[in-house]
């Protein structure tokens, strides 16, 4: 496995008539989108475009409800699931989802945290 890279993106959802449409970096909670950050360890050698990939799936199954779902890149091909358990990246918070993947240098592994903050409530689990 190489180094582990951590990446933060925010995402905007909004719903067109052809479905669903994540926007990534777009803060849009005042015109009644849902919105949310994105944390990621992933290994890195995979492309950004794997990355912004896979951090789609996991928006997606999140906002979905879906507890499983293959995934493929263009170096990569696994299974992306979530056993739906909050957990903490110091202050904040989110769904953890993670990624077996077999990759061109092998079996690698990423995990994600989906922090919805449309609701601006704040974490729900007590720092004391």
């Amino acid at each position: 496995m190489g180094r582990i890279n951590t990446r933060r993106l925010s995402f905007s959802l909004r719903a067109t008539p052809w479905g669903p449409v994540i926007r990534w970096g777009n803060m849009l909670e005042h015109m009644g989108i849902r919105w949310g950050y994105v944390f990621l360890r992933a290994p890195s050698h995979l492309a950004d475009d794997d990355v912004k990939y896979l951090m789609t799936q996991a928006v997606e199954m999140y906002l979905l409800g879906e507890d499983e779902r293959n995934i493929k890149g263009s170096s990569y091909d696994g299974k992306l699931y979530t056993e739906g358990k909050y957990e903490l990246l110091g202050e904040l918070g989110g769904q953890r989802f993670d990624a077996d993947m077999d990759t061109i240098y092998g079996r690698d592994r990423s995990t994600f945290l989906v922090s919805e903050q449309t609701r601006g409530g704040g974490p729900t689990i007590s720092r004391n």
